[in-house]
């Protein structure tokens, strides 16, 4: 995994009921509600949703319509510590999870809540004092840091992706299509 001990989520994996499923392997376990995270925004990327799934693609756009991707990112390592598996462990079952159609790759992440348009919560459940926290730990003064994400390589036509709607929506993902998800 290189030097690089961040990830960046922007997609299904955001919500820890996902993580925690992918990451140990079965839903019916008691999963922690939570994990330490900082909102982040990941720029020259935009995140789609694609038809008929309730996942997200984020692809490269070096447009200057795209705003970038609101993600959060997490220490593999505090992560590792929380629930008892190593850092390959961790990073083996997410590289499982996401398949073929996805590559990870570093992309450069900022803190995003309070920035940017974005208000005093992420909307993932960190306050901007807590997401400034954390960012701090893992970034101290820097302004961006690298982190692991995975870019969707699976297709970027019409048929494929849907654009023109806005962004895939994580809220309606909780509320429509989480309890049948995993």
């Amino acid at each position: 995994m290189s030097d690089c001990p961040l990830l960046y989520f922007y997609g299904t994996l955001m919500h820890p009921h996902v993580l925690f499923t992918v990451l140990f392997g079965e839903s019916k376990i008691a999963h922690p509600r939570s994990f330490e995270h900082a909102a982040v925004l990941c720029k020259h990327h935009t995140r789609y949703p694609i038809h008929n799934i309730p996942y997200p693609a984020m692809i490269p756009d070096e447009s200057a319509a795209s705003a970038g991707v609101l993600g959060m990112v997490t220490s593999v390592h505090e992560l590792a510590a929380q629930i008892g598996l190593s850092v390959d462990t961790i990073v083996q079952r997410l590289d499982r999870f996401e398949g073929s159609e996805y590559r990870r790759i570093l992309v450069n992440v900022e803190l995003a809540v309070g920035r940017d348009g974005y208000g005093a919560a992420d909307g993932y459940g960190a306050t901007s004092l807590v997401s400034e926290t954390v960012w701090k730990k893992y970034a101290g003064e820097k302004d961006a840091v690298q982190a692991w994400a995975y870019e969707w390589i699976g297709g970027s036509g019409d048929d494929v992706l849907v654009k023109g709607k806005g962004d895939w929506d994580y809220d309606n993902f909780v509320k429509n299509k989480l309890s049948t998800y995993i």
